[in-house]
């Protein structure tokens, strides 16, 4: 129950955040932006990793990846 309770508040987090983005509320280079598709990619990888769904743990490794490749550009 809670690794799919994990799973649905990341599924959230990425939602929100693209909603937050298409509604021009922030911007896809804010560090609110990448910082919610991290935590997202975080918990949807954590609950795909309990419920052996490998695919979706290597994809979220990688989206994990790509947001925190952009904050370190960012603050150079």
């Amino acid at each position: 129950m809670i690794i799919q309770l994990i799973g649905w508040l990341g599924a959230f987090l990425l939602i929100l955040a693209y909603g937050l983005v298409s509604s021009r509320k922030i911007s896809p280079v804010d560090k609110s932006f990448q910082i919610l598709n991290i935590l997202g990619a975080f918990f949807l990888g954590v609950s795909s990793y309990f419920l052996g769904a490998w695919f979706s743990v290597g994809l979220n490794i990688f989206w994990i990846l790509v947001g925190i490749i952009t904050i370190t550009k960012s603050v150079k």
